[in-house]
């Protein structure tokens, strides 16, 4: 037997005092995480999704489509005519390493030496292996696109240019699990020189 008030007609225990409140929480508490994997979810799309904005470098005499918010730098790089100052632009996240920048050579000598040269200081330096090279002209300059598997499962795409004394390099570097080609080829493809090369860095 049961105490009378707790049986339905059907013989089916009631729901006793406060269980519609708990029901009602409980809902509550089921749509509060839905709503927030929703929102998960459409924040990382977002984040997925990174916008390239045309930049004009004025110092440097280029233009081209890169990640928004870039920092700048200047490094030392290592030639076979001497040491040469290298300004950049860089962009870094969880899922990739995009750079952009230009410097002048200490001194004059083969063009085409030179920047082969310089493609196998930037190879020895990933400590990786060319798994493709395009030798081009752009605007009757010689240039070098080189495709790298680099140490810890790195892929670069890079594209090196020398006009005159200076010598441009646009590099994008992701993860060979999590590679990205289509924007690699966006950044790249959108390189231009807008203005003749300086012999003088600034």
């Amino acid at each position: 037997m049961t105490e009378e008030g707790n049986m339905h007609p059907a013989g089916l225990v009631a729901d006793q005092p406060g269980s519609l409140g708990r029901l009602w929480r409980l809902q509550a508490l089921v749509l509060g995480v839905v709503v927030l994997i929703v929102f998960v979810a459409v924040y990382f799309r977002q984040a997925g999704t990174l916008v390239l904005r045309e930049q004009t470098i004025g110092a440097g005499g280029y233009r081209l489509r890169f990640p928004a918010n870039p920092t700048e730098l200047c490094r030392i790089s290592t030639t076979p005519d001497g040491p040469m100052r290298f300004f950049l632009i860089q962009r870094q996240d969880r899922r990739l390493y995009c750079s952009a920048g230009y410097g002048d050579r200490p001194a004059a000598g083969d063009a085409e030496a030179f920047i082969e040269a310089m493609c196998q200081n930037l190879v020895e330096g990933t400590g990786g292996t060319v798994e493709s090279e395009t030798r081009f002209h752009l605007a009757g300059h010689p240039a070098r696109r080189l495709h790298i598997a680099a140490d810890r499962d790195i892929v670069i795409d890079v594209l090196l240019v020398l006009a005159d004394q200076r010598l441009y390099e646009v590099l994008v570097a992701t993860h060979r699990h999590r590679p990205q080609p289509a924007l690699a080829q966006a950044i790249l493809d959108s390189f231009q020189i807008v203005e003749p090369a300086s012999a003088q860095s600034t």
